[in-house]
């Protein structure tokens, strides 16, 4: 499925440079493009951490803007925004996303950081919102205006010529020339201007259709959850061996370091979304809904219970049944390697609370023994955990629940 952006452009800056920041973003915004600027969109999500907001911000914008200032360089904020987009975003875009810089305050652009120095640099708006894709109606609109003016002059010299030929003894041949010269700048102008405002008609139009499809782009991919995903695993927990798992690992050819490390990364589909006031993580690709985060601290498995049954009866995001994942699901969220927040798993979900893993709701059979099984996301790969009522009280995990999406 074609990604389908919430935003054309995350603007990031110092927050000492936001009185250079809102006239950029105010043009940015009439070429047709959506901004994400923290100053006016965080007032929105007021309550949500900083960490959701720009994050999802982030991965839902096309493109990046940076503008460049010394104040911009010194600001840590910024530099996780920018090394954020480049790493997730920009590495990954295949050549459709943009990460541009805009220099302000006359910066020197040679004392960029070395992740910087290679990337596009734009040193004028209008240049800036012909690399983003946006249209520079006011531009065009400024250019009819300029056409009309000289309109007005052509008229005004045909006058004065009409005049002078009435009463000033000029040579006749030098009144007919210079008339006839009016006379063809006065077509020109003509021609152009009406060139113009249709040009100018057939953009706001092409905007506006641009607008309403994107809007429904949008809501189809947002229906779209309830679309046939493209594996549906099993929900209930279960009593499984390794070499079951294996079979089971193969047949959807997930990838695990150890029993089947030939298999696929799961090809997910992550959309951050609000339900009910709250944040969630929905996987189009297993049709399945993840709470972003769980418990600070690790909980035994017995615990790990009880938290679910918590989410259900406070009934997080409007739904009253949340479980544990089992083995299956949550190895969809293993990546091969790691990623920057220095964890097998995609940076869409936060960078604390998983080392040690994350519980499951399944067992696997061995002769003499069994194992509640886990997911390590600090070494990429399952682990058993030995049942008993000793063992499991006193090894500690971390839980993330899950719910399949009806």
């Amino acid at each position: 499925m074609k990604n389908i952006f919430e935003y054309d452009v995350f603007l990031s800056f110092a927050s000492a440079d936001k009185e250079y920041a809102k006239p950029i973003w105010q043009k940015l915004s009439l070429s047709g493009l959506s901004i994400f600027w923290s100053d006016e969109t965080l007032k929105q999500n007021i309550g949500q951490p900083w960490f959701d907001v720009i994050q999802s911000a982030l991965i839902q914008s096309k493109h990046f803007v940076l503008l460049a200032s010394s104040q911009a360089m010194q600001s840590e904020w910024v530099k996780q925004e920018y090394q954020t987009f480049y790493s997730e975003c920009f590495i990954n875009g295949k050549g459709e996303r943009r990460l541009v810089l805009f220099p302000i305050k006359d910066f020197d652009l040679s004392t960029l950081p070395p992740l910087l120095k290679n990337l596009q640099v734009a040193k004028k708006l209008d240049e800036m919102i012909f690399i983003l894709g946006g249209v520079d109606v006011e531009s065009l609109k400024r250019q009819s205006l300029d056409l009309q003016q000289k309109l007005k002059l052509a008229y005004a010299e045909i006058k004065n010529l009409q005049y002078q030929q009435k009463s000033i003894s000029l040579p006749e041949q030098v009144i007919q020339e210079r008339f006839e010269s009016v006379l063809k700048e006065k077509a020109s102008a003509i021609k152009r201007a009406g060139e113009l405002e249709q040009q100018i008609m057939k953009m706001e139009t092409e905007l506006k259709e641009l607008r309403q499809y994107k809007s429904s782009l949008i809501n189809e991919q947002k229906d779209s959850i309830h679309s046939s995903p493209i594996f549906i695993f099993r929900s209930e927990p279960t009593a499984i061996s390794k070499e079951e798992l294996q079979i089971k690992l193969k047949e959807f050819d997930l990838f695990e370091p150890k029993l089947n490390a030939n298999g696929s990364i799961f090809p997910n589909n992550f959309q951050i979304r609000k339900s009910n006031g709250v944040q969630v993580i929905i996987d189009l690709a297993s049709n399945l809904m993840w709470k972003p985060y769980g418990p600070k601290q690790k909980v035994s498995f017995d615990q790990a219970n009880k938290y679910v049954k918590e989410c259900n009866r406070e009934g997080y995001a409007g739904f009253h049944d949340w479980r544990l994942p089992t083995v299956l699901e949550a190895i969809t969220l293993i990546e091969k390697e790691k990623r920057d927040n220095g964890f097998y798993i995609s940076s869409i979900f936060d960078k604390e609370y998983w080392y040690n893993g994350i519980w499951t709701c399944d067992i696997e059979e061995m002769r003499y023994k069994k194992y509640t099984l886990t997911i390590n996301f600090e070494k990429g790969y399952i682990e058993g955990v030995e049942t008993g009522e000793d063992v499991l009280f006193s090894f500690y995990c971390h839980v993330r629940v899950v719910r399949s999406i009806k």
